[in-house]
């Protein structure tokens, strides 16, 4: 099965690891619970990419490039050193922003991942009604990738 990494961020900063499935069939939990455990490694291996293309882009933290960026530009009358820095910080910035982009949109590969049931997909959905990390948005990510729609 295949995911974008935008869409593994969005499911694993959702919560989804924190669901609970105890009203499915031992056979389908268990395809919940592998597919937990896929999750954590994909979201391991997007922030391995993530201190990649920031090593690449040679940013040690990005929150204080971006104060600095910031700084700079705040300077009403920039010395010659400070034009040069923020045009540098500014085109490794640009450039970090442009290959997550790229990033965001590549795709994951799930390897041996078991679909669920509809029926128990909804069953999981009901029990798991107060926790918000199953919303419609998290539903259409999964379709396909950990449950499926009935045939007709």
């Amino acid at each position: 099965m295949r995911m974008k990494i935008l869409d593994v961020i969005v499911i694993c900063n959702s919560g989804f690891d924190s669901i609970i499935c105890d009203s499915i069939s031992v056979e389908s939990k268990y395809k919940v619970l592998k597919f937990k455990y896929l999750l954590r490694k994909a979201f391991e291996f997007v922030q391995s990419l993530e201190k990649s293309l920031l090593d690449n882009c040679e940013i040690q933290d990005i929150q204080e490039l971006e104060k600095r960026i910031k700084e700079l530009k705040d300077i009403k009358y920039r010395t010659e050193e400070e034009e040069a820095e923020l045009a540098d910080s500014s085109k490794k910035l640009d450039t970090y922003l442009a290959l997550r982009k790229q990033m965001l949109e590549d795709q994951y590969t799930f390897n041996n991942v078991s679909l669920i049931s509809y029926e128990d997909w909804f069953s999981l959905r009901k029990e798991n009604r107060d926790n918000e990390n199953l919303n419609n948005y998290i539903e259409d990510i999964l379709n396909g990738v950990l449950w499926e729609e009935p045939k007709d």
